[in-house]
């Protein structure tokens, strides 16, 4: 087990939704949300997490050049 799967893999983490933050037309991270039951994530809350991206994309602090996070998100 290497990489993000072994340094998780002694926390209660059994299922993960992950969307990309676009932000013009730019990759500038990822929403991640994390649960405990494995498959807690279906359909319907991978499609509201959808909807919570694109806003919440515009929250993040750009650089003023290359757009581009100047810092984490969150």
């Amino acid at each position: 087990m290497a990489g993000w799967s072994a340094a998780v893999s002694a926390m209660p983490i059994r299922s993960l939704l992950s969307t990309p933050l676009i932000a013009d037309g730019q990759g500038i991270g990822a929403m991640k949300v994390f649960a405990a039951s494995p498959g807690a994530f279906e359909d319907a809350p991978t499609a509201l997490m959808e909807l919570f991206t694109s806003p919440a994309a515009t929250f993040c602090p750009m650089s003023p050049a290359g757009g581009v996070a100047a810092q984490p998100c969150g």
